[in-house]
């Protein structure tokens, strides 16, 4: 669909995900935060579950990204 900008993302791509709002020491040097009390926002530290589905019961573990 856009050519020029696929050249330009996979060269690039193993460098791993950029974000253009903060500097890349500050994205790295940030300690993870507890996940939020009302359960809104994104994941900054493991949360396990305990999910049941029908007679079987498993353990879930959602890390941050």
């Amino acid at each position: 669909m856009f050519p020029q900008v696929a050249a330009k993302f996979f060269a690039s791509r193993a460098e791993g995900p950029k974000n253009p709002t903060k500097a890349v020491e500050s994205v790295k040097s940030a300690a993870p935060a507890a996940p939020a009390a009302d359960g809104k926002g994104s994941v900054r530290a493991p949360v396990t579950y305990q999910v049941k589905i029908g007679d079987n019961s498993h353990k879930v573990t959602v890390e941050p990204a």
